[in-house]
């Protein structure tokens, strides 16, 4: 019995000892096995040589490559130690300055074209107010005929005006606006239209993005024409006092002049993208443009909007003074001697008793250099009287309620005309007054006389003004709402 038990014992022992060589075994593969795993994700992946076809066999034969069993030792490892890559700053050292891209600095323009020959109408003030004055009713167009066209246009009319300033006969159809728009395909409504001086030419704008388009309608051979080759969204400035060529605008390029017999171009100042006048206006004797636009330093530096000049001929555009923020340059706003330029601005482009000064308006002394400050709260479009004694503007009516809301139908302009009225600055003695309510004051050939548009009794109509005893005639009696435009051209 006690035999049996002590080969029981030694039997155990024995499986105990088996069981622990066995476990050591098992560590000791694993732990091979591990190395050879390290191996392998060291060369993998494998870089893939270039295939070519003829050699596919030969790798295939060779498949699977045999496995390397090399580990390189300290003395084959370069353990030259990486650097740490950061960037550091000396504050005490000088960074350099970002540069503004892109500077939007006043390019120069095109060669100057001395060989641009003008021959401008005669400068004189006329002694009575004949003439015609150009207006534009809102009609609506029947689109069962012409389906292309927005459901209203402008229809326009001249009405002879004698020696009176009163109508001299009936007034007459200019053109219907559609029958042009029909022959161009445009598929919304002109925006403006002005007759040149001369009476032949009158440019018709068609609303794009950005600003208007011009197409010139030849009044003798009744043709449209278009005179840029591309697609060229801009804004009608004025035409010249030739009667044969006007200045305009293109968005991003600068200031063209346009001939409109022969269509050619010539930029008389050039821009930097997303650049645009703030309006621009001939001298009488048709040989300088002013304008407003933004002015930069050599460096890049904004130095905010001045008023510019540039001859007619290009090439020299340059700063004359600040304008202010938000200035602009009306149609007409030359003296008729061409001695002085009226603008919308500060007058005094900087601090006074350290408050900024607000708009008014300002007359340039082409002569002095000076700027006047007018000192006046009207101060939208701004027109000369012929003789430059007077300055009729735009601006709120104080005594009329604005019109409470545009929520009306677009050929509905009566809302429109409220809240407005027309001031006179007289220039001699600085008096400013207002004159009437209405909108776009234009004068008579001979100075004596305000047209306007006005809100009055129910209905728009154009009316006229006479300036020595503020007498107040009714012109047209239609009644229909009457379009934006408004010109009193004298009998030539």
């Amino acid at each position: 019995m006690k035999k049996t038990r002590q080969v029981l014992i030694f039997l155990f022992e024995m499986l105990i000892l088996g069981i622990m060589v066995f476990g050591l075994v098992y560590i000791l593969r694993a732990n091979i096995g591990v190395q050879q795993s390290i191996q392998g994700v060291d060369e993998y992946p494998a870089p893939q040589p270039t295939i070519q076809s003829s050699e596919l066999n030969q790798l295939v034969d060779e498949y699977p490559p045999p496995l390397s069993t090399h580990f390189p030792t300290l003395e084959e490892v370069d353990q030259t130690p990486v650097p740490f890559s950061r960037r550091t700053i000396d504050l005490r050292t000088p960074q350099p300055t970002r540069t503004p891209f892109p500077t939007p600095t006043l390019r120069p323009t095109v060669t100057r074209r001395p060989d641009i020959k003008f021959t401008p109408f005669p400068i004189e003030l006329h002694d009575s107010p004949v003439g015609v004055i150009y207006y534009a009713i809102r009609k609506p167009v029947n689109r069962s005929i012409q389906v292309n066209l927005p459901p209203y246009t402008n229809e326009y009319f001249q009405q002879p005006i004698g020696t009176d300033g009163l109508p001299n006969g009936k007034p007459s159809n200019l053109f219907l606006l559609a029958d042009a728009v029909s022959k161009l395909g445009i598929d919304s409504i002109p925006f403006g239209v002005y007759p040149s001086p001369s009476g032949e030419y009158i440019i018709i704008t068609h609303s794009v993005e950005p600003g208007v388009k011009p197409y010139v309608l030849n009044l003798k051979t009744n043709e449209v024409n278009y005179p840029f080759k591309d697609s060229m969204g801009g804004h009608f400035y004025e035409w010249h006092p030739d009667g044969e060529h006007f200045i305009f605008g293109v968005s991003g390029i600068g200031i063209w002049l346009v001939d409109a017999k022969t269509l050619e171009t010539s930029e008389l100042v050039t821009f930097q993208p997303n650049q645009l006048p703030q309006g621009a206006a001939i001298s009488p004797d048709g040989e300088q443009v002013a304008f407003i636009a933004e002015n930069y330093s050599e460096s890049g530096e904004y130095l905010g909007e001045y008023l510019w000049m540039v001859s007619i001929h290009g090439s020299d555009a340059h700063p004359l003074v600040p304008s202010g923020e938000y200035s602009y340059l009306y149609p007409e706003s030359w003296s008729p001697d061409g001695t002085q330029v009226v603008y919308t601005g500060i007058c005094q482009a900087h601090l006074v008793d350290g408050e900024q000064q607000r708009q008014s308006l300002c007359i340039y002394d082409t002569r002095t250099g000076k700027v006047v400050d007018l000192k006046s709260d009207a101060n939208m479009t701004t027109a000369w009287s012929p003789d430059g004694r007077y300055l009729a503007v735009m601006g709120w009516d104080p005594d009329v309620e604005p019109c409470p809301s545009t929520d009306h139908p677009p050929e509905d302009l009566t809302c429109d005309y409220q809240g407005e009225a027309i001031y006179l600055i007289d220039l001699e003695n600085g008096e400013n007054h207002k004159l009437v309510s209405g909108i776009l004051p234009t004068w008579s050939p001979d100075g004596s006389i305000l047209a306007f548009l006005a809100y009055e009794k129910g209905v728009n109509n154009v009316w006229t003004i006479r300036i020595a005893d503020n007498e107040l005639h009714q012109i047209t009696t239609d009644g229909a709402a009457k379009a934006f435009t408004l010109q009193w051209i004298a009998e030539r």
